[in-house]
């Protein structure tokens, strides 16, 4: 019986383990549009540095929902949700919070 119990004690863990690690995976960024091709559904977004990615740079990330990428346009600085488990990073739950001065 102390077997079966240990078994599951460890099958429980390792699935939080599991759920805490996917759940790492999205962060939330700020950051200014460099460029949109909204025939990709994908955006450049220079970001500044956040906890998955402790540096600011440029990069093209995925903007599945078109509701999302509607907000952005080049100059436009936004907030927004990253999802750094894709490859290109996914980009959800878009903010507008400026634009950027000429």
């Amino acid at each position: 019986m102390k077997i079966r119990s240990l078994a599951g004690l460890l099958v429980l863990v390792s699935a939080l383990g599991t759920a805490s690690g996917a759940a790492a995976a999205t962060n939330r960024i700020h950051g200014t549009i460099v460029a949109v091709d909204a025939r990709k559904h994908e955006a450049q977004i220079h970001h500044d540095p956040f906890a998955a990615m402790p540096m600011a740079m440029t990069m093209v990330v995925s903007v599945p929902k078109a509701s999302d990428l509607a907000k952005l346009r080049k100059g436009t600085v936004i907030d927004a949700d990253v999802d750094t488990s894709k490859d290109p990073w996914v980009l959800s739950n878009v903010t507008v919070v400026g634009k950027t001065k000429k």
